[in-house]
């Protein structure tokens, strides 16, 4: 049935996607079939209901990565959503939920460290938290020793060198990813709102 339902998602039929793999799944339930029910949800926007999808797959899977990256993208849509789809913005909850994205790639590291997205997503999250005034980015051990950085809270300024630092190790994992390096520039763009000569950082990589 997974077939069936790959087939109605490339045509954009994402209800009937998503109902043939509720019925996959309560036929057998395998990790990629609830994997795919919860991707649905996020991609029609439902990501607080994705989310409790994901969470359910890691209690039995916890080394599942799609799923752990799934708990990621549906917290950082909340956090987006919370800022920019609200009629007064949660900026604190934002905040919370993006630190608890951090959480969730230090999970993924540890059982795939090579996972070019995850560390396109922590560039993503920190880039999303330099917009909101005076919020911090706590990175965990692992983390930190992998992008080689002394620092555990990061702000400002620091927030846009790590996003570079982010996107630097995506782009060194998957060199062919254009995605990355778009981010990438867009990350020196923002370094060159403190300091001005990685503007041409950004010029250089934008000509490329």
């Amino acid at each position: 049935m997974e077939l069936l339902g790959e087939k109605y998602l490339s045509v954009g039929k994402f209800r009937s996607a998503y109902n043939t793999y509720v019925k996959a799944y309560e036929m057998e339930s395998t990790p990629y079939r609830q994997y795919s029910v919860g991707s649905i949800l996020l991609q029609r926007g439902y990501p607080s209901e994705a989310l409790a999808e994901f969470e359910k797959l890691l209690e039995n899977n916890s080394s599942y990565g799609p799923g752990i990256l799934g708990c990621v993208k549906s917290l950082y849509q909340l956090a987006v959503n919370s800022v920019l789809k609200e009629a007064r913005p949660r900026y604190l909850y934002a905040v919370e939920l993006a630190n608890n994205c951090v959480q969730y790639l230090d999970q993924l590291l540890s059982f795939e460290p090579k996972w070019s997205s995850a560390w396109k997503y922590l560039g993503d999250i920190c880039l999303f938290i330099l917009q909101l005034r005076d919020s911090t980015l706590n990175l965990t051990e692992k983390i930190k020793s992998a992008l080689s950085v002394g620092e555990t809270e990061f702000s400002g300024q620091n927030l846009a060198h790590l996003a570079v630092k982010s996107y630097n190790r995506g782009l060194e994992l998957e060199p062919s990813c254009s995605e990355y390096l778009i981010d990438l520039t867009r990350s020196y763009l923002e370094l060159a709102k403190y300091q001005g000569e990685y503007l041409l950082h950004a010029l250089t990589l934008s000509k490329r």
